[in-house]
């Protein structure tokens, strides 16, 4: 298949609808939007749609190519395109015509393939009495009409935070009855959930989930007041209806992996299972007048239906005083029947019979089935009042989801439309299929003639028989019509053969042998060839089973890092879990180049299969200080930085967007002096030393951003952490502190986005002078700040441990200074970015080059400061005194006050772009030191973001 690398870049419609042409293949959504695209005037290029519209389009493409030139050829073109690295090049040698002639095949094909169907089929209403008009931004996923036709209530879903909005339908008036859900960011939104049914005119039903819990409210739509029952006992609930009374609930729901019906009795607050069985039943109701449920269900109609499993849907009846086994399917379509609405003899219902969803008409007593409507696109959802004959329906486009409501419908019209081309090819393979196994019988059962004894009785119990079929003659004047409730074919033998099935073939005897009769099988009636076939004729749906945690990678990645005390250096980095991920377990190595003794590893595992995610993690990195590559005090001695750390936690989410997380830990610091000199250490012991810290991490982290492109991102981010460090060995070691980094990102236009920081850190207790302000993450040719005689976490003494070094923190990013030019127990950080992606400013089409897709410009602000005791904006601040010694036990030491700017702020610009797979920076900043503006100073780094 097409491999994701960085010298192989695809645009949408190639790649992803690929991906969903052997998902889904040529599937009604595909045929609605394809249909709707050809019968606008003018097309949008591919590179002027959204990214599901192209999608979607890029599906037919593919199904075009299969279609027209064979499946074979899809494979070619993929594996082509992995060679190449370009569609269009590829599908052009693979097709052997150029790549515009190709696309120009491919809209005269859906051109005239679908001429018919849009003469025949027609437009929507043109006043719709509720509209989204981007159906990217929301969605309707329930509609429900009052029995006496006066009220709507409806569920407008928008990214996931939804409402239940109760409508006047002769007022016009509307009032939100309920609201849930929480926005989703970069997740699959649910839009099965909230479902609505009423109870009675005035009272609705709402059944909703919040934390995986389900609940159901009954609600009076004036008054806004009921009752709520729980409805936990169910892994899901699909759909629901009341009963007449209103006092019991039939449901459509999944338990241990089963979609089966129960009767839930709200007075009593019990469950009663109706069915049990490996079938799906769906949206399930009672039938008014009529002691009966009817639902829809993908149980087989009869033998010849289980063996190649349709999954097709059709209405089914279950008379409520007999036993579930006694259901009946009143109409038999070789098609997808859902949502019925019954009263008496009159279902009305949903149905793809003839390609479009649209609205049926079907009379259990007469048997008549009529169409009511022919739109063009596929209905979603539909509620009908019997008492005011009053039809609402839900309906929605690429462009739009729309609520129509239609007064006094007329259930007596018949409308035609002809099948769509998809639709017959559907019809033509079942029948072919159902054919094929119809020979398939008869020649196992006449095998099973040649093994049984003498005077053993074979006796067919197929509901189908295909010789009164076969005699049927088709009426010359509707020779031209396809009646899908009873498809019939007369096929002569000959004729049949053009239906073969490659996947499941029975060879025919041949007429020049004689046939002989086998002798009766002493040790048993079947041969091997007839026990696969009545395995092949079993159903292929098995299970539930119980789930068993299955392993596998998720990704292995080797990169290049920086860090600012390790130097530069290897990342070796790998992920795998479980098929639910509800098991993650991740490592990783990280091996500087500066020494190559130097580095770090890290291995974590990560529990999330509750409400509540556990973790745990151990970390271990070792620093060490050598004369020959440090420019360190250190003339004699060379020193090993070891810290481990254990750390196990948990995680609470507030919601998708916020959550908790507490971190305790033990901490193991180690310092080793590695020079042979061990004469000269003041004392011996102390060469080695060994402490120990326990503590906890506190954070709250918030974050609803949505990420446009590379380094394109619209939204919000925080994270504040508390941290509280206890040494074991010294109490006076211990410390707490706290950091708060906020980031907003706002769109301006085309993923130009304009990003703010602010940061600010503190220590509590004892005051580690652990922050180092200056310099930008990931700096390829990074530089510390020089600062003679003056004490700070990065100075170094002969046999002397360095307990700052465990714990500081590279504050940036502050351009246009190196690393540590302040340093100090508090900080205080700010940026601003103004982000211009050129190629999506200025072009809307697909790009194939990653250098120049990516390419931007920014411009950006940096400013902040670092102190420990007296504030910044103080005279006598540590940024106006210099300490200046002649050593660490120097006789002299002289405190020099100035009147310096405490503040380091630059300007400047810079590039970003893909380079090789990496996310290349390069900025170029002007400093400001006390007011003066100093040289220009150059980064190279890694990454994103500030």
């Amino acid at each position: 298949m097409v491999q994701n690398t960085f010298l192989l870049n695809l645009p949408e419609w190639f790649s992803v609808g690929a991906a969903r042409y052997i998902a889904y293949g040529w599937d009604e959504e595909m045929d609605d939007y394809v249909r709707a695209y050809f019968r606008k005037d003018t097309q949008k290029e591919f590179h002027q749609l959204s990214k599901q519209e192209a999608v979607i389009l890029g599906q037919s493409v593919w199904n075009y190519m299969v279609e027209e030139y064979g499946r074979i050829y899809m494979s070619n073109v993929l594996n082509l395109t992995r060679i190449n690295r370009n569609e269009q090049s590829s599908i052009a040698y693979t097709l052997g015509i150029p790549f515009k002639q190709f696309l120009k095949g491919w809209a005269d094909y859906y051109k005239q393939i679908n001429e018919p169907v849009l003469n025949a089929y027609g437009d929507l209403p043109e006043d719709p009495i509720k509209k989204i008009k981007n159906s990217k931004k929301g969605t309707f996923t329930d509609v429900a009409i009052s029995p006496d036709g006066r009220r709507l209530v409806y569920v407008e879903n928008i990214k996931g935070k939804h409402k239940v909005i109760h409508r006047n339908l002769e007022t016009g008036k509307e009032n939100v009855i309920s609201r849930g859900g929480q926005y989703i960011i970069n997740q699959r939104l649910d839009d099965e959930l909230p479902k609505i049914a009423w109870q009675d005119s005035i009272t609705v039903g709402i059944l909703s989930s919040k934390r995986g819990v389900s609940t159901l409210e009954v609600i009076n739509v004036e008054t806004k007041k009921g009752f709520s029952r729980s409805t936990d006992r169910f892994l899901r609930i699909n759909d629901f209806s009341f009963s007449p009374s209103g006092n019991q609930i039939v449901m459509s729901a999944s338990v241990n992996g089963q979609t089966d019906l129960f009767i839930f009795n709200l007075r009593r607050n019990t469950v009663r299972r109706i069915n049990n069985d490996k079938y799906d039943d769906l949206s399930p109701s009672f039938v008014e007048g009529e002691r009966a449920l009817i639902f829809s269900s993908n149980r087989p109609l009869d033998s010849l239906s289980n063996i190649k499993d349709l999954n097709t849907f059709n209405l089914y009846i279950w008379p409520t005083d007999s036993s579930f086994s006694k259901s009946y399917a009143p109409l038999k379509t070789i098609s997808n029947d859902t949502k019925p609405i019954a009263r008496g003899k009159e279902i009305i219902y949903l149905s793809d019979q003839k390609g479009v969803t649209n609205v049926f008409y079907f009379n259990t007593e007469t048997g008549i089935n009529r169409q009511l409507t022919k739109f063009s696109h596929s209905l979603d959802d539909l509620s009908y009042s019997f008492e005011t004959s009053t039809l609402a329906y839900s309906v929605g486009d690429m462009e739009g989801e729309y609520i129509y409501a239609e007064p006094d419908f007329d259930v007596d019209i018949n409308v035609f439309t002809p099948q769509t081309p998809r639709q017959q090819r559907i019809l033509a393979k079942i029948v072919a299929d159902r054919l094929n196994a119809q020979q398939e019988r008869e020649q196992e059962q006449s095998i099973e003639e040649t093994e049984v004894l003498p005077d053993t009785t074979i006796i067919s119990t197929d509901t189908i028989d295909t010789e009164q079929v076969q005699e049927v003659e088709p009426d010359k004047e509707q020779a031209n019509i396809i009646d899908t409730d009873d498809y019939q074919f007369d096929l002569t033998p000959e004729q049949s053969d053009d239906f073969l099935d490659t996947d499941d073939y029975a060879f025919e005897r041949s007429n020049n042998q004689p046939t002989q009769r086998r002798q009766p099988d002493i040790q048993g009636k079947s041969t091997f060839l007839s026990n696969y076939r009545k395995f092949r004729r079993k159903s292929q749906i098995e299970g539930p089973f119980e789930y068993t945690p299955k392993f596998s990678t998720n990704f292995v990645t080797t990169t290049i890092g920086v860090d600012p005390l390790l130097g530069f250096g290897l990342k070796l980095k790998g992920n795998m879990s479980d098929i639910l991920q509800n098991h993650i377990m991740s490592g990783g190595v990280f091996l500087s180049f500066r020494d190559l003794k130097s580095g770090g590893i890290f291995a974590e595992y990560q529990y999330l299969k509750h409400l509540i995610d556990f973790k745990a993690e151990y970390r271990r990195e070792t620093f060490f200080v050598d004369p020959e590559s440090e420019s360190a005090q250190l003339a004699d001695d060379r020193h090993k930085y070891v810290k481990n750390e254990v750390i196990i936690g948990a995680s609470y989410p507030f919601s998708v967007r916020s959550r908790v997380e507490f971190n305790p830990f033990y901490l193991n610091t180690q310092f080793h002096s590695l020079s042979p000199l061990y004469t000269q250490f003041p004392d011996p012991d102390l060469s080695r030393q060994v402490s120990h810290f326990g503590g906890f991490n506190l954070s709250y982290v918030f974050d609803d951003s949505e990420v446009l492109g590379r380094n394109a991102i619209v939204g919000t981010r925080a994270k504040a952490v508390f941290t509280s460090m206890n040494s074991f060995t010294d109490k006076e070691q211990s410390f707490n502190k706290i950091t708060v980094d906020i980031r907003h990102y706002e769109e301006i236009f085309r993923s130009m986005t304009f990003a703010v920081r602010g940061f600010y850190g503190q220590y509590f207790n004892n005051k580690r002078e652990t922050f180092l302000l200056g310099g930008m993450d990931n700096w390829l040719f990074f530089d510390n700040a020089e600062r003679p005689n003056q004490q700070h976490p990065l100075n170094f003494n002969n046999f002397e441990e360095n307990q700052d070094i465990y714990f500081v923190d590279y504050i940036t990013s502050l351009r246009g200074f190196d690393y540590n030019t302040f340093n100090g127990s508090k900080v205080a950080l700010f940026n601003a970015e103004l982000r211009i992606p050129i190629a999506r400013v200025l072009y809307r089409g697909f790009i194939g080059s990653n250098f120049v897709r990516n390419f931007s410009f920014v411009g950006f602000y940096d400013i902040g400061t670092a102190w420990t005791s007296i504030s910044p904006f103080d005279d006598e601040s540590e940024q106006n005194v210099d300490i200046i010694t002649t050593g660490p036990n120097g006789p002299f030491v002289a405190r020099v006050q100035n009147f310096s700017n405490k503040w380091l702020y630059s300007w400047g610009a810079g590039a970003r772009t893909v380079f090789l797979g990496y996310y290349i920076k390069f900025d170029v900043a002007w400093p400001t030191i006390n007011y003066t503006v100093q040289d220009p100073k150059f980064y190279f780094t890694l990454g994103y973001d500030f």
